[in-house]
């Protein structure tokens, strides 16, 4: 009995060390599972950012769409995340006549500032209340470029390491 209770043991502690093995190397794989990105663009800025290796990037115009492969349309991108960018006269923020067509008169709105590469930044978040939808924006205003962060899924950590890994420089 004391021999079967010591081979139980020892096969417990191979599956626990077995485990933490693979958590940790999930892990490793999974944080550097991310490319990195970087593009000069007409107006004297260069954005750099990483973003996960499972999402596709196109550059559409004056966006940088980023999101999970799909067959749905002839455009195969889901455009999950976006950085749009607008010169300041062409801009126009969403309002609340916006929200209330794209949420069906049901959502909440919620705003803060964060710091994106060295700027002031505005963080609007809306949730529908009884539903799914969620979206998510970041506007950096420059006095000669506005870039728009966008996503357009759910809130989540890769979306934060996402936007925290926002470089933009002026040439």
């Amino acid at each position: 009995m004391n021999c079967k209770l010591r081979k139980l043991r020892i096969y417990l502690i191979l599956i626990i060390i077995a485990f933490n093995i693979s958590v940790f190397s999930q892990i490793k794989s999974e944080e550097s599972s991310w490319k990195k990105y970087s593009e000069k663009i007409d107006n004297g800025y260069t954005v750099q950012f990483e973003y996960p290796m499972y999402f596709k990037l196109d550059r559409i115009e004056n966006c940088m769409c980023l999101g999970k492969s799909s067959k749905k349309d002839s455009y195969n991108n889901t455009m999950d995340w976006g950085i749009w960018m607008d010169d300041p006269q062409n801009y126009s923020e969403f309002d609340s006549i916006y929200y209330e067509k794209e949420f069906n008169n049901d959502f909440i709105i919620k705003k803060d500032s964060l710091i994106i590469s060295g700027y002031k930044s505005v963080r609007t978040i809306v949730n529908q209340r009884s539903g799914e939808k969620y979206s998510e924006s970041i506007i950096v205003k420059l006095k000669d470029c506005i870039f728009e962060l966008i996503n357009s899924k759910s809130e989540s950590d890769d979306f934060k390491r996402f936007y925290t890994s926002i470089k933009i420089k002026q040439d």
